[in-house]
Order: structure tokens, then C-alpha cells, then sequence
């Protein structure tokens, strides 16, 4: 709401039931026309109908009054003051870029002065920082007799525009007071921001053509793409409210019955003429990077790719390769894999590339449930960055990408994993056995459940065919017993679902030893920040030989760009590959956790480790994937209170 809206909103608070105002005495006043006031005054009506206690009324030959209970009036009054100070210039600027972004036109310094009310040197200096903020962002402030106005790449306009709408202000005081009752699936806040820019009736229309297309389509926009979609759309509209377009847009961008083919046509019978084929195609971009993959096909996705591609098709296939080598599982194979991480990494280096934040809202449940994957893909992730120097990973590669790429990799091992054949154990009897069964066949699809065998009668059973038993108790056997409670709760679920992820039979061998030194070893250690920790563990391994002196500097390098606790208490850092002299594996346990960088973290390995094509590389970083994912282990480290101890467990023959 304008400066001077609000102004007359007070007027007419401060004369409620009382005085009407007329539309000529407010024009007088604020030296405008009658009918700039009697848009106001609509404004007003619009903003205020949330409210069913308090309305606007228009008193044939005297004015306009506000109607409302005192309670109401002074609820009103005391939000309103706290909305009405004066713009600050970071506000003032802020208004004058986005102003000056969404329109084609130009303004001239004294329209801007005479607006914010302030002089003409006030608004040189704004132009001043603007144009220094738009250069670094590869636009143009062009100014001549005719006035003032930004050029530049129409992509880049609009990337910029969303950014700072995004990030709008003003508003925010108000969103106590008008929430609007619209049927609208935005938030208050994005609500006010959008219609303060946008107005009401293209913010309308758009949801309109945004909540068909979602039912003819028969595909949900979550939230973010759903806000984001309408602002893109918004900035369009604004963008080309001078201009029209005659043409079809059969084959944009997709065949004619696609979904994104049934937005388009929805689009132009709301805005005739308005959207060209490189605002479809644009859109278009936005959506196949905002989650709406798989509601379009494979082939779409993959033109759009080929078309667009940024590095993310060589940089997915090099991830897939050295996970799989990592894992000693062969992923490579898998083409929804790399069709989903490549259009995954195409959109990550696009956030990067323009420093977007990127939420997770998951990263916590990723971290604790698939721990030891995370880190593998973190230390592949690592690698790459290494080996590449990619431009697009130069800089800090958030935790939130790398729990995203995780997933995927989850995604693949469960979709390539065999069935799994079991029997289920358990002493308390056939009620408890059933119960346990049950629940497996309905939430762990990847188990078939062979038979539920009394406890005493196990000695004598065959298991030659079967993978594991799941039983309530612990028991030495000839194959692996994971161990659960009697009603398998949802710890026991993700015992049971990582069990058969993480451990095939085949891979039982432990392979760290060339790579433990009990001279690297330190268990029970009080420490208080993760910079000793990795001071100390550095410290220890150049003294020793077995690193370059650079290699603490590429430690703490390290971890100010790439996350390095994964989850479980566990933190992984690691430095250069090339500043390794003899590669070693630094084990430290302690007696009291210590918050690493968002998580808390009890034991860490820092990896000085060559990255290499090393069979014997490769091995060591499989092994300690299992032995992250491993319970036993795991608890074993906990318990060693002596290097000779720590040694025995990270040696043993095999991980359990």
C-alpha cells in the first residue's frame, strides 16, 4: 500500500463513525485528482474486507467513512502506526530497482524525488548505487534526456526481479493485519508482496489459470514451485504489459497433450496475446528444474538437457562412477539414476552459480538414516571438486545438495537390490512372531518372511537358502541376525531396511588395515572444537611423515566448503589427495560430544587417503562405509579405551 493510501486510511480511521471525507477535500489535500483518491479508496476496500467488522461506506453528498466497532478501530490504529514509517533508503532503492526492472519505460529524476518525497540529489545517489549493484548482476543503467532505464539479457531481468522480490520488505509489518481471505495457497507475506507489485486481479487470474492447470494436469505443485511459478508468471505479465503476440504455440515446449503444453494453452486464454515462445520456453525451464520431472517424460527432459546442459551430464556420470567404485556396487548401469542426477545437478549448479539458497527439509532424517552413504557421496562429491576444479563447485557446496544427491543413490541401491529371504525368531511366542511378519510384508517390500521358527527349534534348521533371521534376541548363527524388538517399532523398520542395503552377504571383508596406524589411534579424548580435533589429528600425521605441511591448510579448507559430519555422530574430515605421503587413517573417539558444525559429533576419521584408481583406495573407503553403518563396530569404537583396542576393532577380519 502507497504512502499516501495508508495516510488516508488513517484519515478515515480517525473519523469513524463520525465524519464522512469527500473525494474532492482529500484530493485538495494531497494534491492529486479525485480519481487517483477514488483508487485509493478501492485499494482500501480491497485491503480491508478481510475484516467483516470494519467496512468502507460511501455517504451519498458527503464522502467516504469507516464503519467499525472501537475494539476494532484501535486494533487497526496501533498496527497501522506500527506499518507506516518512513522508507529508509535501503527500502527506497530497493522499490526503484524493482520499479525500474518491471517496466520497459523509463522515469526521470524528478518524477522519483517528487514520489518519495525527497531531493533530487537523494535519488542521484540511489541511481548511483544501483547501477553499481546491476553492474555486477551484467545489466546496463542507460540514462539520457528521455530518463532513466535498465537493459540487459531478458533472462537475467527476471532472474534478478525474482530475487529481490523475494527478499521485499516493506510489507511485512502488515501481514498481522491484512491477511487476505482469498482462496489463495500463498502465505500472507508473499500474498501482500506479489499484490503490492502485481496488484490483485493479475495475482487472481493467475492463481486461476495455476489451480486449473493442477486439475486437468492431474499434478500437485508443492509450495515453493507453486509461489515461485506465480512471481515468474507476475513478472511476465509486468514486463509485457505493452506489448502483444500473434501466434500459436502449438509444439512449445513439448508435444501438444502434454501437461506443459495444457499450462500454455490455459496462459493465453487468460492473458490473450501476452506470453511469447520465449516466455513458454522460459517457463518451461523453470518447471523442469522445480520438480515437475517426472510428470513430463523422460525425452522432454532430456532435449531440455541436451539443449541447456551446464556440465551436469559429465559431472553425473563421473559421481556415478566413483560412488560405484566406493561401494564395489556397479551403478553405472542405472539410467534413471543418471537422468535423475543430472537433471538434479543442472539445477544445483544454476543455485550456485547464482548464490541461491536451497533448503532440505529432510537433511536431518538423511543424515541419521543413511549416514555412511551420505559420506560416501560427500567424499565423492570432494573428489570431483579436487580433480575438476569445476567452476560451478568453486565455491561451498551446501550439506542440502549433497543430502539430495544421497537420496537418489538410496533410490538406485534399494530399486537394485534382490529380494531378501527370512525367518523370523522369536521366544515369546507365535502371537509376537505374527505381529513381526506382518508388519515386515507391509512396510518392508524388498523381505520375504520364509517362515517364523520357535527358538529352540533353530539348531535344525536349514538355512541355506535364507539371507538373515530377524528375531527379538542375539544369537550366534550361520548367517546374520539383526535384532528387533517385539512390536517393530520404526527404529527396528530402518534397522532392518539399511541391513539390506548396506550389507550383502558377499561384502563382509575388512579391508582398512593397510591404512590404521596405532599411532593414529586416540580413544576417550576431551576436546571442546572440532579446530583443536583437527589441529591435533594433523599435527600427529605430519610429525610422523605421512603428509606434506600443506595438508592441515587443505583440512580447514575443506571443511569451510563441503559439510563433514554425516550423521550418527560421526564426522569424516579429510584433506588434499595429493599432499598424502603415506595414506592413513586417523581414528579419534570422545568422551563427551562436540557440536561439529550443526550436528553433534563423538567420533571422528580424518581421511588422508589418495582418491585414486587404487583397488587397495577403493577397498579401504568400502570398508569404512560398512563399518560407519555397522551397530557392533560402531559400538565397539565407543567402548575402546585404549589404542590397542581401537586397533583390534578397525582390524578385525570382518565388519558385522
Amino acid at each position: 500500500m502507497k504512502p499516501r493510501t495508508l495516510r488516508i486510511l488513517m484519515m478515515l480511521i480517525d473519523n469513524a463513525n463520525q465524519k464522512a471525507i469527500s473525494l474532492h477535500d482529500l484530493a485538495t489535500m494531497f494534491r492529486v485528482s479525485e480519481r487517483t483518491i477514488a483508487n485509493d479508496i478501492k485499494e482500501i476496500k480491497s485491503q480491508l474486507c478481510v475484516n467483516a467488522a470494519v467496512t468502507v461506506q460511501n455517504k451519498r453528498g458527503a464522502g467516504f467513512m469507516i464503519s467499525a466497532a472501537p475494539e476494532h478501530l484501535l486494533r487497526i490504529k496501533n498496527r497501522l502506526k506500527s506499518a507506516t514509517n518512513p522508507l529508509t533508503a535501503i527500502t527506497r532503492r530497493q522499490q526503484i530497482k524493482i520499479a525500474l526492472l518491471l517496466n520497459h519505460s523509463r522515469t526521470s529524476i524528478n518524477q522519483l524525488a517528487d514520489k518519495y518525497h525527497v531531493s533530487r540529489s537523494s535519488i542521484v545517489r540511489d541511481l548511483e548505487i544501483i547501477k553499481d549493484d546491476l553492474k555486477q548482476q551484467h545489466l546496463t543503467m542507460k540514462a539520457d534526456y528521455q530518463g532513466t532505464s535498465i537493459v540487459g539479457d531478458e533472462a537475467v531481468i527476471r532472474e534478478v526481479l525474482r530475487q529481490i522480490i523475494k527478499d521485499y520488505q516493506p510489507l511485512d509489518q502488515q501481514t498481522g493485519f491484512f491477511k487476505s481471505r482469498l482462496k489463495t495457497r500463498l502465505t500472507a507475506t508473499t500474498y501482500l508482496r506479489l499484490q503490492a507489485l502485481f496488484g490483485s486481479e493479475n495475482i487472481f487470474k493467475t492463481e486461476q489459470v495455476l489451480l486449473r492447470f493442477e486439475k486437468n494436469a492431474a499434478f500437485h505443485l508443492n509450495d515453493a514451485t507453486y509461489s515461485n511459478l506465480m512471481t515468474h508468471i507476475l513478472i511476465i505479465l509486468a514486463r509485457n504489459a505493452h506489448r502483444r503476440y500473434n501466434q500459436t504455440y502449438s509444439g512449445l515446449p513439448g508435444p501438444p497433450n502434454s501437461k506443459l503444453a495444457t499450462l500454455f494453452t490455459l496462459l493465453d486464454s487468460q492473458f490473450p496475446h501476452i506470453f511469447s515462445r520465449d516466455d513458454l520456453k522460459y517457463l518451461n525451464q523453470h518447471l523442469v528444474m522445480s520438480g515437475i520431472q517426472s510428470s513430463i517424460g523422460p525425452d522432454l527432459l532430456v532435449d531440455f538437457l541436451n539443449r541447456f546442459d551446464n556440465g551436469a551430464e559429465k559431472f553425473a556420470e563421473k559421481l556415478i562412477t566413483k560412488v560405484s567404485a566406493m561401494l564395489r556396487l556397479d551403478l553405472t548401469q542405472d539410467q534413471e539414476l543418471f537422468l535423475n542426477l543430472r537433471s538434479h545437478c543442472f539445477a544445483m549448479f544454476e543455485r550456485l552459480k547464482k548464490h541461491q539458497a536451497f533448503a532440505n527439509p529432510l537433511l536431518d532424517e538423511i543424515r541419521e538414516n543413511y549416514a555412511s552413504l551420505f559420506g560416501v557421496v560427500l567424499l565423492a562429491v570432494a573428489e570431483l571438486l579436487d580433480q575438476e576444479s569445476h567452476s560451478q563447485l568453486s565455491q561451498q557446496v551446501p550439506e542440502a545438495e549433497i543430502g539430495y544427491l544421497t537420496v537418489h543413490f538410496q533410490a538406485s541401491l534399494e530399486k537394485n537390490v534382490k529380494l531378501k529371504r527370512v525367518i523370523i525368531v522369536c521366544p515369546e511366542g507365535v502371537g509376537f512372531s505374527r505381529l513381526i511378519q506382518n508388519r515386515i510384508s507391509s512396510t518392508l517390500p524388498l523381505i520375504k518372511v520364509v517362515d517364523a521358527v520357535p527358538y529352540k527349534n533353530i539348531t535344525n534348521y536349514d538355512l541355506s537358502p535364507i539371507d538373515f533371521i530377524v528375531s527379538t534376541l542375539q544369537f550366534d548363527s550361520a548367517v546374520p541376525v539383526v535384532q528387533v524388538s517385539n512390536f517393530l517399532d520404526s527404529d527396528d523398520i530402518n534397522r532392518l531396511n539399511t541391513f539390506i542395503i548396506d550389507h550383502p552377504q558377499q561384502i563382509k571383508k575388512n579391508q582398512l588395515g593397510p591404512f590404521i596406524r596405532k599411532t593414529c589411534l586416540f580413544p576417550q579424548q576431551i576436546f571442546t572444537t572440532r579446530h583443536e580435533i583437527l589441529a591435533f589429528l594433523t599435527r600427529q600425521l605430519r610429525v610422523q611423515g605421512l603428509v606434506e605441511s600443506d595438508f592441515e591448510k587443505s583440512v580447514f579448507n575443506r571443511e569451510s566448503i563441503m559439510p563433514t559430519e554425516i550423521g550418527k555422530g560421526v564426522a569424516i574430515p579429510h584433506g588434499a589427495s595429493n599432499l598424502v605421503l603415506d595414506p592413513t587413517i586417523c581414528v579419534m573417539t570422545l568422551k563427551h560430544p562436540i557440536q561439529w558444525q550443526k550436528k553433534w559429533v563423538d567420533c571422528v576419521f580424518l581421511l588422508a587417503v589418495r582418491f585414486d584408481n587404487s583397488l587397495k583406495n577403493k577397498a579401504a573407503i568400502n570398508s569404512l562405509y560398512y563399518l560407519i553403518n555397522s551397530e557392533t563396530t560402531m559400538t565397539r569404537l565407543h567402548q575402546a579405551k585404549t589404542a590397542e583396542d581401537l586397533y583390534d576393532c578397525l582390524t578385525a577380519d570382518t565388519i558385522n
